[in-house]
């Protein structure tokens, strides 16, 4: 892995907003997962270190790109919160916009509770790595915080840039099947 400039690695954290182009998740600052910088072209085919060639990555979406899967079997313990908070996130965004998707005056009871049972089993698949936590951390009660306007509209602005990333990714999805797919 090469080393990037630090002023380049300012600038392109900056022209980011300190966000993971692909799913949205603040990096670094604040409560934000570590960052990490992706090649668009990757420098085995000629991509160089540009600002128009580097995008920001949390470290949990790089660590799944094509050809990067070797780092998560290379995760030490310390590693293991920031894709705790990515995986909770990624849930409770599915969640979120599945809900937005149901009619309740029609609503699929039976598929909605196949799909509960797969976002409970996701969840469930974190708390192993829960126990290979690094101890402390300081416990918060986010029932009683209010967060304030500009929390708020962060926490949009993840969730704009996710939107975009999950349609984007369908279809893409989309087309891979249409080529893909085995003849019938």
């Amino acid at each position: 892995m090469s080393e990037i400039d630090r002023q380049l690695r300012k600038e392109i954290l900056e022209r980011d907003n300190y966000r993971c182009r692909e799913c949205g998740i603040r990096v670094i600052r604040g409560k934000g997962v570590r960052p990490h910088l992706n090649h668009i072209q990757p420098k085995s085919a000629g991509g160089l270190d540009a600002l128009d060639n580097l995008i920001t990555l949390c470290e949990p979406c790089h660590a799944t790109k094509y050809g990067h899967t070797h780092m998560l079997s290379n995760r030490l313990p310390d590693s293991y919160p920031g894709f705790i908070k990515w995986s909770i996130r990624e849930i409770a965004i599915n969640l979120l916009f599945y809900s937005e998707y149901l009619n309740p005056r029609n609503l699929p009871a039976s598929q909605v509770a196949r799909d509960l049972r797969s976002a409970v089993e996701a969840m469930q698949s974190i708390f192993p790595l829960l126990a290979l936590c690094p101890p402390g951390g300081e416990e918060i009660d986010w029932t009683r915080k209010r967060s304030t306007e500009s929390e708020l509209n962060d926490v949009i602005e993840g969730l704009k840039m996710s939107y975009w990333s999950h349609e984007y990714q369908k279809g893409l999805d989309a087309i891979l099947k249409k080529y893909w797919s085995k003849p019938s």
